[in-house]
């Protein structure tokens, strides 16, 4: 009974390794697979955020545009406002002449109707002279040649 008790402790013993040699195993795997899990999703989440930075860098890239957009048309407004302040202060430089020219133009025309007033009135006066020299011509004339 001795041998078969022995047969029996090796038996168990073999078992016993055999266990201890599968639960290792088990584990591993169980290990394993759970990383495995982790990096397919590490994968996965790298693989979206690459797909969000490429969108991110897509983005960028459009803003850089419109933000030179913008640049370029803030210069060109720029441009246009100080061609439109040139022309502002050539047209208020040509009011000044055309208002300084206007009140030449009303002074000369002031002083022509004052000499035009003058001249008329000589003109009157004038006449008035020759209307009493005719009329003293037409006297003298008359007591000259009554009979």
């Amino acid at each position: 009974m001795h041998e078969k008790s022995m047969e029996e402790q090796v038996n168990n013993l073999q078992n016993r390794l055999d266990q201890f040699e599968e639960d290792p195993l088990r584990e591993s795997q169980a290990v394993i697979q759970r990383l495995q899990n982790k990096v397919h999703e590490l994968q996965n989440e790298i693989s979206i955020k690459r797909s969000r930075y490429a969108e991110a860098a897509e983005n960028v890239r459009k803003l850089d545009r419109r933000v030179k957009e913008m640049q370029f048309k803030a210069a060109e407004d720029r441009k246009n406002h100080q061609r439109i302040q040139d022309m502002v202060d050539q047209l208020r430089q040509k009011i000044r002449m055309v208002r300084i020219q206007s009140q030449e133009a009303d002074e000369i025309a002031d002083l022509n109707l004052a000499m035009y007033i003058k001249a008329q009135q000589q003109l009157e006066d004038v006449e008035d002279r020759r209307n009493m020299a005719e009329n003293e011509m037409a006297r003298l004339n008359a007591k000259n040649f009554r009979p």
